[in-house]
């Protein structure tokens, strides 16, 4: 860069491109909530800028990644060892993201024996970016970066201070690009002089921005020791493709047996087809997404993490599973709730949208479940949602007419797909025989959450115990997800009770998928409200009985020719047990209903294949070397009257208390047991009530 205006040089630092001489796949190990998190987020901007794939484990989100006194922890009277990083934990996202080298950055951290046996054997070099690492240790290279700045720094105003500029020049990394030493710039001690605060001399600053911008950024650090580590044969040079980062979105990491499924799917199959494939995943639970799954993962409720991503996403996928409905629109207060920051669909679903959008992602609506749909709040929400998308598949047929009214201005034709779920690889069947304890004969069930009426609950479970004790079945419950348990706990309850000898297990729900597949596949038959538990027992070619809570269960027995087996949780209990009687006796499915599963596997197996392409094809998204993660506003300073404590009056005449002013409200749950008081003191009360009344109301969104 050449000396000019401070506006020249920061025009030509937003635009100058970064190229890295080798490309990586850097895993990240950070503590977010650390007195460093500020560098080390310059360190993750430099690898992201630089064209490698990182992926940000962060240990705020993990903490039994970091064990302390050893990896048994610390006996009793004994000092605490130095903190050391366990890979175990998180053994998934080595797995699945397979990094070329690991960067750490927390004080003093080290790996555990284990993991760093773990590293050597897979040939992934492990470097400390900490001046305070424990030296000499085993396993780990020592490549302290010194004090640099990333390119925000430099574009946000104001610019850092005198003091933080002298510290870089004095501490930075050797740079091959023949940076001057510190002692031979003059103007460092003219900038040593400036106290902070004070304005920067005219013409200093953009002299300063310029020698900055060409030595000491963090990528220029990075390079270094990058290059350091290819030449100890540490890290080799690679052709590596520039990440592809695609967004997902879903309700993932909840637990839902069925919306992880779906993620699986995804994940494996654009794993395997899609080249330089980065998935970042906006879920419930992004510890529990990164744990199970290996995939990067971010709260889709924090949309400043979501912008982050979203600056660099060429895809997001939304979907698949049941998003756009009525159930929560007025939860989120209306469609309004998109730029409320709410956290219900399917105003929700539309935020991470707008904002890949807004940085020229495209937009795929993937296996999407509508209805109901008759809230036209949340129609608007479904239909802005729509007009972003480049493509929109639903899963089904009654999905499709629902949104008809709706999709004729929308840029992509809306399609029908079969269940995502169907594409998904399914495991080999053990050669072990099944556990021990196990019934021989079962029928297997599953119940959710989905009444507040006890008869109806109570109906229901008898049938099933009285077609089990006829048959000479026990009953083996089958989670979906954390939530079934006490419903199946309760069946069991039920049938201890009743007159029937029927025995009843209840199955872990966190059981691994090809252990629930061994209970599907040993059971005489399948009762179910779950979706995909149907799919999944249907898949393995044994019948099911799908108890409709909710239209998805009809419409999936419906494309198998299997509606007569699909009951509404009202139907008499006489057709419930007749029903499942028919189905007992059924060996497997029959032929028909074998050939449309069969049809629709390899449906789906092609719709996979269809979005890899349509991914391929969204243009890749390059970092803009220009881009500034914004912080958060600084809260504003509160103008408010301090909460007023009235003291007890004297009794009158009129000795009421004051009403609340909305009965909903949590300020109005509190008892009023002040006395009143004379006209103006019970104004200046109600006064201070409404405060606090809209105090709440805005804290609550």
């Amino acid at each position: 860069m050449s000396h000019g205006s401070i506006e020249e040089i920061r025009r030509a630092l937003r635009t100058a491109p970064v190229e890295a001489s080798s490309r990586h796949r850097v895993l990240v190990l950070r503590h977010g909530g650390s007195p460093r998190s500020a560098r080390d987020l310059g360190v993750l901007q430099a690898l992201h800028l630089l064209g490698h794939t990182v992926f940000d484990l962060d240990t705020g989100l993990h903490p039994e990644c970091i064990v302390s006194g050893g990896e048994r922890g610390t006996a009793p009277g004994e000092e605490p060892g130095p903190e050391r990083f366990s890979h175990e934990p998180v053994s998934a996202v080595f797995q699945r993201f397979a990094p070329e080298l690991v960067l750490l950055t927390g004080p003093g951290w080290a790996p555990t024996a284990a993991t760093a046996a773990y590293l050597a054997d897979a040939g992934i070099p492990a470097v400390s970016l900490a001046p305070d690492t424990e030296a000499g240790h085993p396993g780990l290279r020592h490549l302290p970066l010194g004090p640099a700045f990333s390119r925000a720094d430099l574009l946000r105003d104001p610019l850092p201070s005198p003091a933080s500029v002298v510290e870089v020049l004095r501490g930075g990394h050797p740079d091959p690009r023949g940076a001057r030493p510190c002692e031979q710039i003059a103007w460092v001690e003219e900038l040593t002089a400036l106290a902070d605060g004070a304005a920067w001399p005219e013409g200093t600053a953009a002299r300063v921005v310029d020698h900055l911008a060409s030595h000491h950024l963090d990528e220029h650090g990075l390079e270094v020791a990058f290059e350091t580590l290819r030449s100890e044969g540490l890290l080799r040079h690679t052709g590596a493709p520039r990440p592809r980062t695609v967004l997902f979105s879903g309700y993932y990491g909840a637990g839902n047996r069925g919306d992880e499924l779906l993620l699986d799917t995804l994940l494996g199959h654009l794993q395997a087809t899609l080249p330089g494939f980065h998935p970042v995943v906006a879920g419930s639970k992004p510890a529990v997404v990164e744990r199970e799954h290996g995939a990067q993962a971010l709260a889709r409720a924090n949309l400043d993490a979501g912008e982050a991503y979203a600056a660099r996403a060429s895809s997001l996928v939304l979907g698949p599973g049941g998003h756009w409905h009525d159930y929560s629109i007025h939860l989120a207060g209306g469609t309004a709730g998109t730029f409320r920051a709410a956290h219900v669909s399917p105003a929700h679903m539309a935020q991470l949208p707008l904002l890949v959008a807004a940085y020229g992602g495209a937009v795929h609506v993937r296996g999407m479940g509508v209805g109901p749909l008759a809230d036209s709040a949340a129609r608007a929400a479904v239909n802005l949602t729509g007009r972003l998308a480049r493509t929109v598949t639903v899963r089904d047929q009654e999905s499709a007419r629902l949104l008809e009214p709706l999709s004729p201005p929308w840029p992509a034709e809306v399609e029908v797909s079969p269940d995502v779920v169907y594409g998904l690889s399914l495991p080999a069947p053990p050669a072990a025989a099944a556990p021990e304890g196990r019934p021989r004969r079962y029928l297997a069930v599953n119940l959710r959450p989905w009444t507040d009426r006890p008869e109806q609950r109570r109906r229901l479970q008898q049938a099933i115990i009285d077609v089990a004790a006829d048959h000479g079945l026990a009953l083996v419950g089958v989670p979906m997800q954390s939530t079934d348990e006490p419903e199946l706990r309760d069946l069991a309850e039920t049938a201890a009770s009743s007159e029937a000898d029927v025995a009843v297990e209840v199955v872990p729900a966190g059981l691994p998928l090809a252990d629930f597949l061994e209970v599907l596949r040993g059971a005489e038959a399948l009762v179910s409200m779950r979706l995909h538990a149907n799919l999944l027992m249907h898949r393995l070619r044994r019948p099911a009985l799908g108890l409709v809570y909710d239209p998805k269960v009809g419409s999936h027995f419906a494309e198998l020719g299997r509606g007569e087996f699909a009951l509404d949780l009202d139907a008499p209990s006489s057709l419930l047990r007749d029903t499942l009687e028919r189905l007992v006796g059924e060996p497997d499915l029959p032929r028909a209903s074998r050939a449309a599963v069969a049809r629709l596997e390899e449906q789906a197996r092609r719709e996979l294949d269809r979005l890899s392409d349509a991914l391929a094809s969204d243009p890749l998204r390059i970092p803009d070397p220009g881009w500034v993660q914004y912080l958060p506003p600084p809260a504003k300073k509160s103008t408010k009257s301090p909460k007023l404590t009235p003291t007890p009056a004297p009794a009158v005449a009129n000795t009421a208390a004051p009403a609340p002013l909305n009965p909903d409200s949590p300020a109005a749950a509190e008892p009023h047991t002040a006395a009143a008081k004379p006209t103006s003191g019970r104004a200046a009360w109600r006064r201070a009530l409404r405060r606090v009344y809209r105090g709440v109301r805005r804290r609550l969104g």
